[in-house]
């Protein structure tokens, strides 16, 4: 499941959410809950910039009665072995593995707990106030941005065509960081399902190594092969 996916079951697309922060709380919980490791995963993985993915299979094994061995003349007698302590779930009782703490049902609820503080966290006024001030620096940043701050080569077409294929490859993360923008707008981006300001453009080539020798020989390769067919045609 992506974390895009977690984001729309979750939450409505007009709650902001501190989505990175709640995803990972809640994953982490789950984690601790089921005793598991994000290195060395047995219950969930993670699925590099995309989500999770649950990998254990589960199923009943009834233990077989194990061959008993008579030795002749000697009557055999039961093996008898010391009881185990069940364990049951922190949440609702049911018996489950030893080396779980919730059952898949309560593990969920653990998650959506998780979900819930992220949420909670994104409305405290600390985190209004700064959202607010993020909207207004972006809103002066446009209006301070001119056309002429492009390098002449960094054309929409260019961006569209030859930098947007290049970010599937580049962290969330980083792009956030880079364009100082929400997760799921650096989600977009990522994915290409929303071309950003111009203003961004230069800090994603950048990215991608839009500044090095090779890229700009695959522009000026992709423009010439364009001019050609416009002149063959």
């Amino acid at each position: 499941m992506t974390r895009e996916e977690l984001r729309s079951e979750l939450w409505s697309a007009d709650v902001f959410v501190d989505l990175e922060h709640g995803i990972n709380s809640a994953i982490k919980r789950l984690r601790d809950c089921l005793c598991d490791s994000a290195a060395e995963p047995r219950y969930v993985e993670t699925v590099g910039r995309r989500g999770y993915r649950w990998i254990a299979t589960v199923t009943n094994v009834i233990p077989a009665d194990p061959p008993r061995r008579e030795a002749k003349g000697r009557p055999s007698f039961p093996t008898v072995e010391a009881p185990k302590p069940d364990r049951v779930c922190r949440g609702c009782g049911k018996q489950i593995p030893r080396h779980n703490r919730f059952c898949p049902d309560c593990a969920l609820t653990v998650i959506r707990e998780g979900f819930d503080v992220g949420r909670k966290a994104a409305q405290r006024p600390d985190s209004l106030a700064k959202r607010s001030a993020t909207q207004r620096m972006h809103k002066q940043a446009i209006r301070n941005w001119k056309s002429s701050d492009l390098p002449d080569w960094l054309t929409r077409e260019v961006y569209v065509e030859r930098v947007q294929p290049e970010l599937v490859q580049v962290a969330k993360s980083r792009i956030r960081l880079a364009l100082g923008v929400s997760e799921p707008y650096a989600s977009d981006i990522q994915a290409g399902k929303r071309v950003p300001h111009p203003r961004h453009w230069q800090a994603l080539a950048q990215l991608v190594g839009g500044f090095g020798p090779s890229f700009r020989q695959r522009v000026a390769l992709g423009a010439s092969r364009s001019a050609r067919g416009e002149h063959e045609g």
